[in-house]
């Protein structure tokens, strides 16, 4: 992992990672829950998908 300028890990981009161990739902979650306030366009990038699929991921979560 690499670290940023303070020295804290910054995770690597979608396009680096082959893999991860949360699913998309579980990403724009997490995101939203640490910042409640973020933009669809904001979660998007992100969590490296289209705000198309935020939308309906937001959906998901909220009739879940």
């Amino acid at each position: 992992m690499r670290k940023s300028q303070s020295g804290k890990p910054v995770p690597a981009p979608a396009e680096e990672a082959s893999w991860t161990f949360f699913t998309n739902h579980g990403h724009a979650l997490l995101c939203l829950a640490q910042q409640p306030g973020m933009l669809l366009r904001e979660v998007a990038q992100t969590v490296g998908i289209t705000e198309r699929m935020v939308q309906k991921i937001i959906a998901d979560l909220e009739s879940g």
